[in-house]
């Protein structure tokens, strides 16, 4: 796709955004006037499995456990998210949860990490999984034969 112009006013940002939602004509849509081309290639949503891994400092916590609000607080989190699973467990000693969640866009990963951040304090990292039908799926062999 094509930007042509973009009237004042308009960051580039904006105007990324609307090439990528154009149909298959020119004209004008909004401030922006455009060309664009729409793709042969059928839209595809592919759904990942993350696993996140979350560490929570002793004194955040350990405040809110005082003051009564830890459970009320980790259940909005949970509650949010809805994660596939999670598990609470100790994660270099200090409180922590292994969570598995399915995402779709990245830009969901925000959503997923800033109630530990801004809740707890807490570190989070994110790892792509795979189930053991994603593994057969991947095709190792041929993996194997084209690399070795």
């Amino acid at each position: 796709m094509l930007c042509r112009a973009l009237s004042p006013g308009v960051s580039i940002a904006r105007a990324l955004l609307e090439i990528t939602r154009g149909g298959a004509e020119s004209g004008r849509n909004g401030a922006l006037e455009y060309y664009s081309i729409r793709s042969s290639r059928p839209a595809k949503i592919n759904i990942v499995r993350m696993l996140l891994q979350i560490s929570i400092p002793h004194d955040p916590f350990n405040a809110a456990v005082k003051d009564g609000t830890a459970g009320q607080k980790l259940g909005r989190i949970v509650d949010e998210i809805k994660p596939e699973a999670i598990y609470f467990t100790e994660q270099h000693g200090q409180r922590g949860a292994i969570m598995i969640v399915e995402m779709a866009d990245p830009s969901k990963i925000p959503a997923l990490a800033e109630p530990w951040f801004l809740t707890f304090n807490a570190s989070v990292e994110f790892r792509v999984v795979m189930t053991p039908d994603d593994l057969q799926k991947a095709g190792l062999d041929e993996v194997g034969r084209k690399w070795a």
